[in-house]
Order: C-alpha cells, then structure tokens, then sequence
C-alpha cells in the first residue's frame, strides 16, 4: 500500500438459500455497478465486522440473516468507486436468512432491486466480483 492511500474497512454477507432443486444466493443490483453484487458496506466507527455486515444486509435487502461460519472471507485491496488512493478490506460472511421484512430496507433508492440467483449460473461467469 502506498504512502497517500487510506484505509477502509467494509463488510458483507454471502446469504445462501438451499433447496432440493439449487442453492440460491441473494445479490443485489445498486445503481452505479454493472452487476449484481454481495450485499455489503463500510464499517462504522465503533462496530465490528460481524455488526456491519448483518445491518448492510437489512438495510439493502430487507432480510433479517443469521451467520453460520464465524470466520469471513477477507478480499484486500479492492478498488474503491471513490477513488484510486482508497484501499478497502472487505469480510464476507456466509449466512442463512431467516425472515423478511420490506420495512427494514432502508435503501431502496440506491438499491433498487434485491433477488435470488442460482449459485451455478452466478459463479459461472467469468465478472464474479465482490466489491
């Protein structure tokens, strides 16, 4: 990391719904990305990880989630859409949803679309992207 560059901190989950048929996994489509993404956002001052990411996920899907593996998937050094001096460490959680609640989407103006996607589809194309 260079000298002129900050530091961020960023966190998310992998929320997978599993059938008979297929494993789903929830994505949203925010404006200002060509893709759907993982459902995350910045750390605030004062909360971990874990806290972030299960407020991010309320707040721009409406879910409720409960995380099933304790450790996340860290992803260092993903360029922000802020500029190029922002270094971002994201951790991802693998959870399970629970219920829904459309009241505690906060975020529809950003986030105008929530949906579940096929595991196999989403991961066979070659733009997976976390950020």
């Amino acid at each position: 990391m260079s000298a002129g560059m900050v530091r961020a901190e960023a966190a998310g989950c992998v929320v997978l719904r599993r059938s008979l048929l297929c494993t789903r996994v929830l994505l949203v489509w925010t404006r200002g990305y060509a893709y759907p993404r993982l459902p995350k956002g910045r750390v605030e001052p004062g909360e971990s990880a874990r806290e972030c990411a299960l407020r991010e996920v309320r707040e721009e899907t409406g879910y409720t989630v409960e995380v099933v593996h304790a450790e996340p998937v860290v992803v260092e050094g993903v360029p922000d859409k802020y500029g190029p001096f922002v270094y971002i460490t994201i951790r991802f959680f693998l959870a399970r949803a629970l219920c829904r609640s459309p009241a505690l989407r906060i975020e529809q103006t950003t986030v105008p679309r929530v949906g579940w996607v096929p595991v196999r589809r989403r991961l066979s194309r070659s733009s997976w992207n976390f950020a």
